[in-house]
């Protein structure tokens, strides 16, 4: 039995250390899988432990030389601690979707992966993506992906002729605005400016013709100089005043009118625009200041002089009247009134009213009576009033604003 005995553990560390050996004949031959069995089946037969360690990570770095990353951070993360090495196999994956031209999914991969890419690696995915899509005229496309890769090899270079073309593009299919925009990123490379003045203007007239004048008048404006721009700006102004004139917003239209300077038509329709808005205004209130502007009307323009001629007589009582003096010694003794006699003048369908404190005055005399005769206005001049109450005369006197 001793005997029996014996022989079954000589056995036994026979058969494990033939196994060891296998073992490491498994991993000088790269059969790692074979190796990984053998010092699994080993248990902690002497360094069998650090050995299968050295298996595995043997077998994860075979499958990375095979280009099999996805089966080597499988491999990696089992063993643990490995985050190095998973990141080589990550970076090793991107590049080699690169390489078989497959950008997309490689940019897909950095994208969504959490670990933390090498710069150049991006870099240089970035760039290949953008280089190809340049070689394409996927200009558009070229110029996103060469401007994350800026300053990886020439990419600045194919970047600045990217914006370039793809400006020329946009400009050929009408798209001025963006096209714009393009050339604006390279104005100093070969003849973007050139290209930038035409596209202005040519942005311009669309706008023009389309009705959106306030843009329109800010492309021609940045070009101003160029062919007949200048004309277009008097243009644009022109036919806003117009459209102003049409809606009634004669102010508006008169600044526009201003504007468009000796554009053909434009004076005439500034005078228009100032009639009407006088014939507005008068219905309102008619003051001194209402006079100069009337007078700025040619004499001849409608029926101008006859307006000036029938409210000139009247204008000059207008304003606001204050009590100064009075032969009534109780009115005298309690400071006089207090309220201001307000006189006022208004025009509309050729005839002048005017008004004391809201009521109508007798234009022929100059008086108003407040309903009775004993309180009576008198309009002695331009700058006194004469109220006659009971019998007893109040004087006011117009207020003169400095």
């Amino acid at each position: 039995m001793i005997l029996a005995v014996i022989a079954v553990v000589a056995l036994d560390k026979y058969k494990k250390y033939s196994e060891y050996n296998r073992g490491a004949a498994y991993m000088a031959n790269g059969n790692y899988e074979y190796a990984i069995n053998a010092y699994t089946r080993l248990g902690n037969y002497l360094d069998a432990p650090v050995l299968l360690v050295e298996a595995k990570k043997a077998y994860a770095g075979s499958l990375y030389d095979a280009g099999q990353f996805e089966q080597a951070i499988e491999e990696y993360q089992k063993l643990g601690n490995q985050d190095e090495k998973i990141l080589e196999c990550y970076n090793g994956w991107a590049l080699s979707l690169c390489e078989q031209q497959q950008y997309i999914e490689a940019l897909r991969l950095i994208q969504d992966t959490s670990v933390a890419f090498d710069e150049d690696v991006v870099k240089k995915i970035q760039y290949q993506y953008g280089a190809s899509l340049y070689e394409y005229k996927e200009y558009e496309g070229a110029i996103r992906y060469l401007s994350e890769a800026k300053g990886y090899e020439d990419s600045e270079k194919l970047l600045e002729d990217s914006y370039y073309q793809y400006g020329m593009k946009l400009a050929e299919v009408g798209d001025y605005e963006r096209a714009l925009e393009s050339f604006s990123k390279v104005k100093e490379y070969k003849d973007s400016a050139k290209r930038m003045t035409e596209l202005n203007y040519l942005q311009g007239k669309r706008l023009k013709d389309s009705g959106a004048l306030e843009d329109a008048i800010q492309y021609f404006e940045s070009v101003i100089e160029y062919e007949d721009s200048a004309v277009l700006i008097k243009e644009c102004y022109y036919t806003r005043g117009m459209n102003y004139l049409r809606s009634l917003e004669y102010e508006k239209a008169m600044e526009d009118f201003e504007k468009a300077d000796d554009y053909e038509g434009a004076k005439e329709q500034y005078y228009e625009a100032l009639y009407q808005s006088l014939l507005k205004e008068m219905e309102t209130e008619v003051t001194l200041e209402t006079m100069d502007k009337l007078a700025q009307l040619p004499k001849d323009y409608k029926d101008t002089a006859t307006i000036i001629k029938t409210l000139k007589k009247y204008v000059e009582h207008v304003g606001s009247y204050q009590w100064t003096t009075s032969n009534d010694k109780d009115i005298n003794s309690k400071g006089g009134f207090e309220d201001p006699i307000i006189v006022k003048l208004t025009y509309k369908d050729g005839e002048a009213n005017l008004t004391v404190d809201g009521n109508p005055v007798d234009l022929k005399l100059f008086v108003y009576k407040s309903g009775t005769d004993s309180n009576t206005y008198s309009m002695l001049n331009t700058k006194t009033i004469t109220r006659t109450f009971n019998g007893k005369i109040h004087t006011y006197k117009k207020i003169i604003e400095e």
